[in-house]
C-alpha cells in the first residue's frame, strides 16, 4: 500500500504526484519503516512535456502519521538550485 499525494492547481489537471511505498517495518505506532519515494512532475509551460521522475527513500515512525511522511517525502527530493 502507498501513501499518494496529487497536486493540482485550481481545477487544472495534476502537475505532480508524489508516492510512498513502505519497503520494510510494519503498522506498529513504533515500527519505524524504508519507505520508497517517487515523485511525478510536469515542467509547466512547456508544449509537449514529459514527465520527471525523482526517487529518494526515507526513514519513517509509523505513529507519526502520513503528514510527518509527506514532509519527509517532499524534503528527500532533490532541491531545484537558485539561479543568480
Amino acid at each position: 500500500m502507498s501513501l499518494v499525494v496529487k497536486v493540482s492547481i485550481n481545477d487544472a489537471p495534476t502537475v505532480a504526484v508524489l508516492a510512498a511505498t513502505r519497503m520494510a517495518g510494519t503498522t506498529d505506532p513504533d515500527s519505524i519503516g524504508q519507505y520508497s519515494v517517487n515523485a511525478w512532475h510536469v515542467p509547466l509551460g512547456e508544449p509537449g512535456f514529459t514527465p520527471v521522475l525523482e526517487s529518494a527513500s526515507v526513514e519513517h515512525r509509523y505513529g507519526d502519521g502520513a503528514l510527518e511522511l509527506v514532509k519527509k517525502m517532499i524534503a528527500a527530493l532533490p532541491q531545484k538550485e537558485e539561479q543568480s
